[in-house]
């Protein structure tokens, strides 16, 4: 059995221990609030490291809530003198992989222990045969301290795709990927993104379980058709349209929504009441009977009128207060009705 640690985003809990319960056996969760989740599992790291739900993901090495352990100077003691820091990260990397070794803390300035942290990546370089590489390491060992808790760990989750790629629009993966997981993706769906943008929603679908098939469509096509990858677009329908004219495209064949839609924020000559009512009157004549549609936004206000102006049409099944980017926002869960 292996402890992870993996990091969400706020609101979540739920979701993410429907999907660890899902792909995990034998699973244990330790602790699940505030964007984080400890558990224990005998799945192997391959597959944690696989899942798109999380920010980061970590295979433990130590772990501790107690004041006098979580602090990063014991982290920093505990595995300088422990042969079990050292044969599990040999054990990890297998004589494959590169490594470098970074800590974070409030209590201490970043330079603090940079010494110690030379002589933990030498000793793993001359006595473990461990690869260090600080430009572009395939994954990091990291020691990290934080108000409630203190961990030692091997970072199993690969960086984002938003972090390759300088697209302001982008959702976040591990966003993108709970929107749809409240979706609740049967191989039967008939999915669609109404707002494509990048590509990301779409494209994750296309990953997360079978499908009968997934619509990309947005007013400003060559994007979308840039951003969602190659092997993706035999499987993406790449639909050039206006919100407005869904209804040209689709007629109460789709099963799946999951979108973000403007906020209005940027868009300042955007009514965007007006916009969510068009919009829910596309949603009306597009959706088949018992769709879901799950969308996230900032105008949570206008949300409940436009809900409840629409109530013969829809209900509201669930409602997750979140953050993105620092804004707080809801993810909206809605039923259509018929």
């Amino acid at each position: 059995m292996q402890n992870y640690l993996s990091f969400y985003p706020k609101g979540f809990e739920t979701v993410v221990e429907d999907v660890l319960q899902r792909v995990c056996r034998d699973l244990k969760i330790k602790y699940n609030k505030a964007g984080r989740v400890l558990f224990e599992t005998n799945i192997r790291w391959e597959s944690i490291s696989r899942l798109s739900h999380f920010d980061a993901s970590f295979l433990l090495i130590n772990y501790s809530s107690k004041p006098e352990t979580k602090d990063l100077a014991h982290l920093f003691s505990w595995a300088e003198s422990n042969k079990t820091f050292f044969k599990f990260i040999q054990d990890y990397a297998k004589g494959k992989l590169s490594l470098r070794v970074v800590d974070s803390s409030p209590n201490y300035p970043k330079s603090h222990f940079r010494k110690v942290k030379l002589r933990v990546e030498d000793k793993l370089r001359r006595l473990y045969g461990i690869k260090i590489d600080l430009a572009h390491p395939d994954s990091e060992i990291r020691f990290i301290e934080r108000e409630d808790f203190g961990f030692v760990g091997i970072r199993v989750s690969k960086p984002p795709q938003y972090k390759r790629r300088n697209y302001r629009d982008r959702l976040r993966p591990d966003i993108a990927s709970l929107l749809i997981e409240l979706s609740e993706p049967r191989k039967s769906d008939v999915f669609l993104d109404p707002f494509s943008g990048s590509g990301i929603i779409p494209s994750l679908r296309t990953k997360l379980g079978p499908f009968h098939k997934v619509y990309a469509t947005d007013r400003y096509i060559l994007k979308t058709e840039f951003m969602v990858e190659k092997g993706e677009k035999s499987y993406v329908k790449i639909i050039q349209s206006d919100y407005k004219h869904l209804d040209k495209h689709f007629d109460k064949s789709i099963s799946k929504i999951v979108t973000d839609p403007p906020w209005g924020a940027i868009e300042t000559n955007l009514d965007i009441e007006a916009f969510y009512r068009k919009l829910f009157t596309q949603f009306i004549r597009i959706c088949a009977k018992r769709a879901l549609v799950v969308l996230i936004t900032s105008q949570v206000e206008i949300m409940k009128n436009i809900l409840d102006y629409n109530k013969e049409s829809f209900y509201l099944e669930n409602c997750i207060d979140t953050e993105v980017s620092g804004r707080e926002a809801s993810v909206f869960k809605i039923r259509k009705v018929k």
